[in-house]
């Protein structure tokens, strides 16, 4: 069964204070998260920093990265490293990507699955990580190339997506929440 990462690691800094308590349209984004992976896998955990794990790791199955300032491969690569199983990854800050696109990255393949848009740029989150690439990504990290998309340019499988959309917006300032 595939696992539920969800990337909330990161400073926050333009949004002013932790992005997975904002609240958007009723609920948290770590809620909107939750939520999008839950019809997917029961077995969710979040990608957390320090500070983070000590205030949730009694409430949540928490990660602390274990490559701290790497960005959401570092994240990843932690998540894969302890779990060592396929991880379905989404972002804390994407609340409006929805169940059955986010269905479609699930794949038994060796590659990264993750979306190309019409003008063929890679959305790199969500996306599917099969526990294969751990050592070719863990590579990239201890090299410092922190590219998601171009880790994807190598390691990926492209999932087409019929049009672009909001389901990749990001929530990154208060004024994106309106």
């Amino acid at each position: 069964m595939v696992k539920g990462l969800i990337l909330m690691g990161g400073k926050s800094t333009r949004m002013g204070n932790d992005k997975a308590f904002v609240i958007w349209r009723g609920k948290t984004l770590l809620q909107h998260a939750m939520d999008n992976l839950h019809e997917l896998t029961s077995d969710i955990h979040l990608s957390v920093n320090a500070h983070q794990f000590l205030a949730l790791s009694h409430q949540f199955k928490c990660i602390e990265d274990l490559h701290p300032d790497k960005g959401p491969m570092g994240g990843i690569l932690s998540g894969l490293e302890t779990l060592q199983k396929d991880l379905l990854v989404v972002a804390v800050d994407m609340p409006e990507s929805d169940t059955l696109r986010i269905e479609r990255l699930i794949q038994n393949t060796s590659r990264v699955s993750a979306f190309r848009n019409s003008d063929e740029n890679w959305e790199p989150l969500p996306s599917f990580w099969p526990v294969s690439v751990t050592s070719r990504l863990k590579s990239h990290v201890m090299n410092n190339e922190l590219s998601l998309s171009s880790f994807l340019n190598i390691h990926g499988r492209a999932v087409t997506i019929e049009t672009n959309t909001s389901s990749f917006r990001n929530m990154n300032s208060p004024t994106d929440l309106s």
